[in-house]
């Protein structure tokens, strides 16, 4: 077992999890009980991986069952974007901008196809929300086309993050993530969540618009070492921030509250002085950064 968990990446308890539980594997029994995988196995695994890589859930890849796991192709790709990746951008937010569902889904899968699902999120989906908030903004990207490409992204990165906490192991420190109260743009923590979660950081993301009664609930409970938090418009920081700040001084110096979004300030000494660190470029990046 050890042996095809280096070579897939899978842990044991994730391995016999594909066999016990979704039935896709199938290894033969050495006569000490030991589990002894065959090509057939390696060849799901791979299977596996891609379909993971490609935000596809642990559910629906279960459902295509052995048979059809076994004949997929393998991708002929070098695990990196071609040189065409920039066309396809265009081509995505083009294809929002006219609220076609069926090509948005098309080139998002072609996007997985050409790279690692780590690349697409910071290559493609990231300067991808910048540009069709840009777009909005102008007048030129509908409210429906802005919607269609937050939830269609959403679902993918909520699979991907499923599965890139699949098996942080017993000791990874535990990270919570939430937007602010009222806010419902989640697309950029869940883009923070997703990476820091490949780093092998384990991430319990609560979703958006999260009362802050509610947050410190699931503070009690899970014991998190770091809460990272989210808000996109100043007005709504502004009206959240004499509860947030109560929030930070009953916390202070027990676990780390880390801020981000383009709704937060530049400065604010009382906040940062109650232990608050606020990733100050506003970008993604920029918060993911604070975590080291």
């Amino acid at each position: 077992m050890r042996s095809i968990s280096r070579m897939t990446g899978f842990s044991p308890a994730v391995l016999r999890a594909w066999e016990q539980r979704h039935a896709v594997l199938d290894p033969e029994r050495a006569p000490s009980g030991h589990r002894l995988y065959t090509e057939k196995d390696l060849t799901v695994l791979r299977s596996i991986r891609v379909l993971l890589d490609a935000g596809r859930s642990i559910g629906e890849i279960a459902r295509m069952g052995r048979p059809a796991l076994l004949s997929r192709q393998p991708p002929q790709s070098s695990g990196k974007l071609s040189g065409d990746f920039g066309e396809l951008r265009k081509e995505l937010i083009a294809a929002v901008v006219r609220i076609d569902l069926e090509a948005v889904d098309r080139l998002l899968d072609q996007a997985l196809a050409m790279g690692s699902a780590p690349a697409v999120v910071e290559q493609l989906i990231e300067p991808g929300l910048v540009e069709i908030g840009e777009l909005w903004a102008q007048g030129t990207c509908s409210v429906a086309g802005e919607h269609l490409f937050s939830a269609r992204i959403q679902q993918r990165l909520a699979n991907l993050l499923s599965w890139a906490n699949c098996d942080p192991g017993p000791t990874v420190p535990r990270l919570l993530s939430a937007t602010f109260p009222d806010e419902q743009h989640q697309l950029g923590m869940l883009c923070v969540a997703f990476r820091l979660a490949r780093q092998g950081r384990r991430i319990v993301h609560l979703g958006p618009a999260l009362p802050f009664e509610d947050l410190e609930r699931a503070i009690q409970q899970l014991q998190p070492e770091v809460v990272l938090l989210s808000v996109t418009r100043g007005p709504l920081f502004a009206a959240h921030r004499p509860a947030f700040l109560a929030l930070l001084l009953r916390w202070q110096g027990q676990l780390r509250f880390v801020l981000g979004g383009v709704g937060v300030p530049e400065h604010d000494a009382e906040l940062e002085a109650a232990g608050l660190q606020i990733c100050r470029d506003g970008s993604i990046a920029g918060c993911q950064s604070l975590m080291g």
